[in-house]
């Protein structure tokens, strides 16, 4: 397969529970499957499967949700190979990388419509992150493309807007002061804070062109100012939070996991008003913490991860 060959891909979330609910399905699910997302959503993610295992796709996320015990959970990322229905009649091989998040889902799903259809009597998944230990809260975001290069300017500070919210799970109330309502079309980039705002414009831009996923550490503002009215927490005085991130880009917008590692105070300035940026990137190695660029590899089967495991 030459890097000529088209690769369809699409960004979705289904629900954790039996039902496998579809929550948002990105507009590339056209190209890959031919169906449009108003009519992908709401239905059962395993009704597109085109297997005979299509009902043993739920028990991969069986167990407790995270919050109650993370250590109960045999993996949180998962990589496997399905055919998919599309509205064509002919089933479509697609690779799925997907990751639980609070009571949801994230798959990022590739077509490869070249590979002639064999049906697949197994599911094989391989699990990830079995291994982990830590998780912390977890937060899934859907963003718009990040192209926009717009930038605010709010009392006096030039922020760069970038890309408006589409989607964001309802942990992240656990993880900053915001819930999702608030966030629907809101800048991504006013929830970052001012001494990381210019790595992570960076990191999406460099997102946008990334054919897969790739890993930032930056730091959120604890209490961002979203809804006019509330009192307002300078960002001298604003609590950081530490997110470690996983962003994948699809042509019509992106998945953003973060995953929390702490919360500190804000960074001092120096005498001319410059943020004297801390040293977020540092891990402590004999806590047993993974990252998250070390649970997935380009490649499944070079993964550090183990090996591939069958479910009947």
């Amino acid at each position: 397969m030459g890097d000529s060959v088209h690769r369809p891909t699409f960004i979705g979330f289904h629900s954790r529970d039996a039902s496998n609910q579809i929550l948002y399905i990105s507009s590339g699910c056209r190209q890959s499957m031919g169906y449009t997302p108003e009519f992908m959503v709401s239905k059962q993610a395993h009704e597109f499967i085109a297997d005979p295992f299509k009902d043993d796709y739920s028990s991969i996320y069986d167990g407790k949700k995270e919050e109650e015990n993370t250590e109960d959970d045999e993996a949180n990322a998962y990589v496997m190979y399905m055919n998919v229905k599309t509205a064509s009649g002919n089933p479509v091989l697609h690779r799925l990388t997907t990751f639980k998040c609070d009571n949801c889902v994230i798959v990022i799903a590739m077509g490869f419509p070249d590979i002639p259809y064999q049906s697949k009597h197994e599911l094989e998944v391989q699990m990830l992150d079995g291994a982990m230990k830590r998780m912390n809260v977890k937060v899934a975001f859907v963003l718009e493309n990040p192209k926009a290069t717009e930038v605010l300017v709010n009392e006096g500070v030039r922020r760069q807007n970038g890309p408006l919210v589409v989607f964001v799970t309802g942990s992240i109330g656990r993880l900053i002061e915001a819930d999702t309502a608030d966030l629907m079309r809101y800048p991504f980039m006013k929830l970052v804070a001012p001494e990381d705002l210019l790595r992570v414009s960076k990191f999406f831009e460099k997102l946008s062109e990334a054919t897969d996923v790739i890993f930032e550490t930056f730091s959120l503002l604890q209490r961002p100012h979203i809804i006019n009215g509330d009192i307002v927490v300078t960002d001298e005085q604003n609590t950081r939070v530490v997110v470690e991130c996983l962003g994948a880009s699809v042509p019509d917008g992106m998945a953003v996991l973060l995953r929390k590692l702490r919360s500190e105070a804000p960074p001092t300035m120096d005498a001319m008003g410059n943020y004297l940026r801390p040293k977020v990137h540092e891990v402590d190695e004999e806590s047993g913490y993974i990252t998250l660029s070390e649970m997935i590899s380009d490649d499944p089967e070079t993964s550090d991860a183990g090996e591939w495991s069958r479910l009947m």
